[in-house]
């Protein structure tokens, strides 16, 4: 019996009735492909379906580029004749032209943030345009050959382009000047990729060979190849630690210092366009007259990904100005980590706790000791919390090292993991009800003898129940690792850290402490911070329990009177620069645009929280609802 292939056609389908210029691939979901052709159309197809989605045309002459903007709202298309068109694919209709190119546009890509693309053209030019404004904001220039590849930096600070006869140029948006000239490629460049990290940038060519280039030094470092034939793509892992190169008949896996190829996957997949990364699959995209193919190879048996030596996991997502240096070092066990449903602790359940012993194995390091939980292990949602303890109070080895901490994180994360399978209700045999305080009623001091005890339920869960304190032991663990950043002054980072755990329970005992700290908090750190604690007033899973809520409304509270005025009035039109490109004022309005966003989308649900039992969350939600009227609206 032979074995399964690990690549193989997924489809082929008849995509224009004349000939497929190009072809790109949706980064969100990457399960959607939009097409360009001599029939002057643009096609968006579901992968895997047969018939188009949408057929838009506007363009006059044959389409040469397509490209997604990065929500999978709009597609941008180049013209031969130098044309670029942006569609509204909900209206199905053209909603900007952009014109300037005196020759075909071969290439575009979105600015990560702000409304900027670059395009490409066979008239050796490339500019960056203004959606909003509509015009092309500046015209770099240099090239000798058509411009076959634009691309910008994961920060937006910087901008490639690649010719037809294999020059590289590096420019700096902010101050507009070429940066560097790489000549050591010596045909047409077929692809450029930043590496998501680090200023790392790799390129490949029709001159058979991938080249690696360290952007602080401007220098080449490494070269893979030459091949048979010409690469026609490439691509980074999300985490930024392996990168693939296709040419015509295969695929092979690579890393660097020193370049390592991995495996080679054979593949006939000929005119490759595009590739990209769908869980543990990557896909392609290819060519054929009037035929486009989607390819598939199986990641899950390509080396060194079927062995576990790399991950194909990305960083957690962080905010465009949190990007460099932001991840925790432990991200994978952290992106394996058991999701557990947050616990909230009455304050007679942590007097008992004090007292309780704890049955099992040995206490570790970052963990409360075996004989006793301390109220600084277990905490509260509201007033003393794990995070003041740990942020608050530097004194006596109340945190550890930022190394420990974090490894602890890690450790027991992946214990947790191990030993709590996942479900919708918590962890296996735990009853959280049996002691998380809800919006019930309390029964009555007569009444209290017919109910167990605080500590008796206590000592009983810590007994037959050894995941209650894996998960205390390991939110401990992550909010000292927080804590510890926090201390060091490191204010983004100790916040983008505590958002990538993507940890109710330890979000709830931060955001007060966080918010008490107003003279070292800006404009940033708030804006990342509320999408997750309107998450937090969203989440039905959370809503059960009257002091989250309560916490978090408090919290967007206190956030809309520092910076709500501020938000708003740089989202506001009159705030946008006249001309050019503000790299500083487009990074800011990015996340001021996306935190009003969530603050307008919660409005709705404050409605049925201003009916709630508990009269606290009665008058925050109201007063929330009015300040929310007042600065956003």
């Amino acid at each position: 019996m032979g074995t399964a292939k690990r690549g193989f056609r997924l489809q082929e389908f008849a995509a224009h009735s004349t000939n497929v210029n190009c072809a790109y691939f949706g980064r969100k979901y990457s399960g959607v492909l939009v097409t360009g052709g001599e029939d002057r159309k643009i096609n968006m197809w579901a992968v895997g379906k047969p018939h188009a989605l949408l057929s838009l045309s506007g363009h006059q002459s044959a389409v040469e580029s397509v490209m997604f903007d990065k929500s999978e709202e709009s597609v941008l298309a180049g013209a031969a004749g130098g044309t670029v068109k942006m569609w509204d694919l909900e209206q199905a209709r053209v909603v900007r032209t952009f014109t300037g190119h005196r020759a075909n546009c071969l290439c575009l890509d979105y600015h990560p943030f702000g409304q900027f693309f670059g395009s490409g053209s066979l008239d050796t030019n490339f500019k960056v345009w203004d959606v909003r404004q509509k015009v092309c904001v500046h015209t770099y220039k240099g090239h000798n050959r058509g411009v076959t590849q634009v691309k910008f930096s994961p920060d937006g600070k910087w901008v490639v382009s690649g010719d037809q006869e294999g020059l590289l140029r590096i420019w700096d948006l902010t101050a507009g000047k070429l940066l560097h000239e790489f000549k050591d490629h010596t045909n047409a460049i077929t692809k450029v990729r930043f590496h998501p990290n680090e200023y790392f940038l790799a390129s490949s060519s029709a001159d058979r060979t991938v080249k690696f280039w360290d952007l602080d030094t401007f220098s080449n470092v490494e070269t893979a190849g030459p091949e048979a034939t010409s690469v026609r793509a490439i691509e980074f892992t999300p985490n930024g630690e392996a990168m693939f190169s296709a040419t015509q008949d295969c695929l092979k896996v690579w890393t660097w210092e020193p370049v390592i190829m991995h495996d080679y996957v054979d593949m006939q997949w000929s005119k490759l366009r595009d590739m990209c990364l769908r869980d543990d699959k990557l896909m392609g995209v290819t060519l054929n007259q009037s035929f486009v193919g989607i390819w598939v190879v199986d990641l899950a048996r390509v080396m060194p990904f079927s062995k576990g030596e790399v991950s194909l996991e990305g960083r957690p997502e962080t905010s465009v100005y949190m990007k460099e240096n932001t991840a925790p070092k432990n991200e994978r066990d952290f992106g394996k980590q058991q999701k557990n449903e947050a616990v909230v602790v009455s304050q007679d359940l942590i007097d008992s706790l004090k007292t309780a012993r704890i049955g099992g194995g040995g206490a570790e390091q970052g963990e409360p000791g075996q004989q006793q939980v301390s109220q600084s292990s277990v905490g509260t949602a509201m007033g003393d919390s794990l995070f003041d303890v740990g942020m608050l109070s530097r004194a006596g080895g109340t945190t550890a090292g930022r190394e420990e901490a974090e490894a602890g994180a890690g450790e027991e994360a992946a214990a947790t993991s191990s030993s709590s399978p996942n479900t919708s209700s918590g962890p296996v045999g735990l009853d959280f009800e049996a002691f998380a305080p809800t919006s019930d009623p309390l029964p009555r001091e007569e009444e209290v003898e017919q109910y167990r005890s605080d500590k008796q339920v206590a000592f009983e869960l810590l007994q037959k129940h050894d995941i209650m304190k894996d998960i205390l032991s390991a939110r401990l663990s992550k909010v000292k690792a927080v804590a510890d950043i926090w201390g060091r002054g490191d204010v983004k980072k100790a916040v983008s850290y505590l958002l990538a755990l993507k940890d109710k329970s330890v979000l709830v005992d931060a955001i007060g402490p966080i918010l008490r700290n107003k003279a070292v908090l800006k404009l940033d750190v708030i804006c990342a911070l509320i999408p997750a604690v309107c998450e937090l007033v969203r989440d039905d899973s959370s809503s059960k329990h009257d002091k989250w809520t309560a916490l978090s409304l408090e919290a967007l509270l206190e956030m809309c009177s520092m910076f709500g005025e501020l938000i708003a009035g740089v989202c506001s039109a009159a705030a946008r620069p006249s001309s050019g490109i503000d790299l500083h004022f487009e990074e800011k309005l990015e996340y001021c645009q996306r935190a009003r966003k969530e603050l307008v989308g919660l409005r709705p649900g404050l409605d049925a929280l201003k009916r709630s039992g508990n009269p606290e969350i009665r008058a925050r939600s109201r007063e929330l609802d009015d300040r929310l009227g007042e600065v956003l609206l």
